[in-house]
């Protein structure tokens, strides 16, 4: 998939699949031109609605009109949304794509609004990823000396649970737990997972602190992932 910004002062965006129709090259290795996407194969070019709008090569402008016009030389597009400074992409193509889009709204975090967001792709595949941080027993040890995390203060969990038994594979499920050190001893804390990538994690303090954590995990390969996470809504009363 290939993402671009038409317009950086109205923050518009477009997403469609990674292959030329001329030659299938790939368009991420393209150039912007005023908010067109143009190969570098050919120099075909293409606007955010995914038309093609320039064949540099064709014999004549008849040719070309010719050319461009014809259904085989648009993209592949799929509907984006822009939604608390990140670009949310339905993964699926065709006349009724953007409909369907329309109905199934981004999944974000209201306490995100505003968020400030780390991006970082790790050489950690995505279920590895996923499983990892729904996994609190970890933290004392792996980001041990990182922020308030200390091995030697580590705690063991003796509360996990999955709430109300359920998982579901639109829904998702929600775990709960207890602290897991000393620092985050006496709290009571959910962890969300939504399909296919969201993880918000809210933690209660025993003072009434509320501290709400944001994670996204997209693959980028097998053995890859980008994590996308804001750990700064809280602690808040």
């Amino acid at each position: 998939m290939v993402v671009w910004c038409s317009d950086v002062t109205k923050n518009i965006w477009h997403a469609a699949l990674d292959s030329c129709p001329h030659r299938m090259a790939p368009l991420s290795a393209g150039v912007l031109e005023t908010g067109q996407l143009r190969c570098r194969y050919h120099g075909w070019c293409f606007n955010g609605a995914g038309s093609c709008v320039s064949v540099p090569m064709a014999r004549n402008d008849a040719e070309e009109a010719r050319m461009c016009g014809l259904a085989r030389s648009c993209l592949t597009t799929f509907p984006v949304q822009v939604k608390q400074g990140l670009v949310w992409i339905f993964p699926s193509a065709g006349q009724d794509a953007a409909i369907q889009a329309k109905k199934s709204a981004p999944c974000v975090t209201p306490e995100m609004d505003g968020a400030e967001w780390i991006m970082t792709v790790a050489p950690v595949g995505y279920q590895v990823s996923m499983e990892n941080t729904f996994d609190p027993s970890h933290a004392p040890f792996l980001h041990n000396g990182i922020v308030k995390y200390s091995a030697e203060r580590a705690q063991a969990i003796t509360k996990f649970v999955l709430r109300d038994d359920v998982i579901s594979g639109k829904r998702g499920f929600v775990l709960q737990h207890n602290g897991y050190d000393e620092s985050t001893e006496g709290i009571f804390a959910t962890r969300q997972f939504v399909p296919p990538c969201s993880n918000t994690t809210v933690y209660k303090y025993a003072d009434g602190r509320v501290e709400t954590n944001q994670a996204y995990f997209v693959p980028c390969s097998s053995h890859e992932t980008r994590y996308i996470v804001n750990l700064g809504s809280g602690p808040s009363r």
